[in-house]
């Protein structure tokens, strides 16, 4: 084949893309051809690869390993969980992976620290996505790690919540005395705050950090106003709501102002409620009431407490609207049953008491009823309106039918329209 540049007849392969070119001017004349083999590089690249793969989340188990100072009894257990849940978690993320395993090996060796402290002082970003589905997987299977309550979780927390404690609840005058405050002093504070609110499940459900945070606080400012070198200077009394500063705890407590708030709020307004019932306290309000802490623990915290409250008294917001909800589910069941009986129907069509009414003309029970969330029994009477709406409506008519009923045309209705 000749050259259709300079006509040349001398051509050559190029040993980089294995195109034909011309010897003289370099013009390409004829492409690669396409190559049905594989290069005999490749396997080995392909194994070499999958290798890699097998052994990146413990390349990454080791180098989490290696930032924590894991000793070398962790690290083997650690590579005991890879090996045994791994073929769980090759869909997952292996430095996230990594990080959790690290968690659950050492939670006996760091035992105050959490999760979310592993994450915390971790030099890569993670995602905590990866490190919920890691858990879910690990600690379902092996109950690797157990839940702390707060009263558990103290013991270290406060060792790296105190400095804090100390230097927002003395943020005003840095020269006071702080002997007062000292740590076992606020420990005992803290841990008794933290008994009372657990006897009426103030603390169900809730972060450890955030709930011992809250009761520190409260201990903290009592110390402050009951101590000796407060008491000789007169000062404008101290409000629990706005005194610290949020931002402050955040680093330790791994959650943001507006949770420390709230939990604050709730304990505030549960010493509130214990407070009101003490004969002798008069005209309290919610942000003073760390005032009177000792005559509320006194009274109310001991092993045989002189006072307790009541579900009237007091109820957590869960509870409260739990209850709420199902006083209200049982009025409207007893007004559509009252309908029913009467034989009458609700006005508003679109009301949750004329779809209760509904359930109950189908046959329903009332304590069936009572357990259905307001979205399922909607949906329920709907279809159930829809299915008796659809079996009365009339069907066609079968044309090809070799006998006549009652609803057919007789021979003289046929030759009317025939005509």
């Amino acid at each position: 084949m000749s050259c259709p540049n300079c006509g040349g007849t001398q051509t050559d392969i190029n040993e980089l893309d294995g195109s034909t070119c011309c010897l003289q001017c370099g013009t390409v004349i004829d492409d690669a051809p396409f190559r049905t083999t594989l290069d005999e590089t490749t396997g080995r690249f392909t194994a070499r690869e999958a290798k890699e793969k097998k052994t990146v989340l413990l390349d990454n188990f080791l180098k989490a390993a290696a930032f924590f100072e894991l000793p070398e009894d962790l690290i083997a257990r650690g590579k005991e969980l890879i090996k045994e849940h791994k073929p769980k978690l090759k869909t997952i993320h292996p430095r996230e992976v990594a990080v959790y395993i690290v968690y659950a090996v050492s939670h006996q060796w760091k035992p105050f620290w959490n999760l979310q402290d592993f994450v915390q002082v971790y030099p890569i970003p993670l995602d905590i996505r990866y490190i919920n589905s890691a858990h879910s997987i690990i600690n379902k299977e092996g109950q690797i790690v157990k839940w702390r309550t707060p009263q558990q979780d103290l013991e270290g927390f406060i060792l790296r919540l105190y400095p804090i404690i100390v230097k927002q609840v003395y943020k005003d005058s840095p020269k006071i005395a702080r002997s007062a405050l000292t740590l076992p002093n606020l420990k005992e504070k803290t841990r008794a705050i933290l008994d009372l609110a657990g006897r009426y499940n103030l603390n169900t459900g809730k972060k450890a950090r955030p709930s011992i945070t809250a009761a520190a606080m409260i201990a903290g400012l009592w110390i402050r106003v009951t101590s000796l070198n407060h008491k000789k200077r007169k000062t404008r009394p101290i409000s629990a709501l706005r005194w610290f500063n949020y931002s402050e705890f955040v680093p330790v407590v791994l959650f943001g102002r507006g949770c420390l708030s709230s939990r604050l709020d709730e304990y505030l307004e549960f010493l509130y409620t214990c407070a009101t019932y003490i004969p002798w306290i008069k005209n309290l309000e919610k942000r003073f009431v760390h005032y009177h802490l000792q005559d509320i623990l006194q009274l109310y915290g001991s092993s045989k407490p002189a006072w307790t409250l009541t579900l009237d008294h007091y109820e957590i917001k869960s509870f409260r609207r739990s209850r709420e909800a199902r006083e209200q589910m049982e009025r409207w069941v007893t007004l559509a049953q009252s309908h029913l009986d009467q034989g009458t129907q609700p006005k508003d069509c679109d009301s949750l008491e004329y779809c209760i009414f509904k359930l109950l003309q189908f046959g329903f029970e009332e304590y069936q009823i009572i357990h259905y969330s307001h979205g399922y029994i909607r949906n329920m009477a709907h279809c159930l309106t829809l299915r008796d709406t659809l079996d009365s409506y009339p069907k066609q008519k079968d044309l090809e039918k070799a006998s006549l009923d009652e609803n057919d045309m007789n021979e003289q209705e046929v030759a009317l329209y025939l005509n």
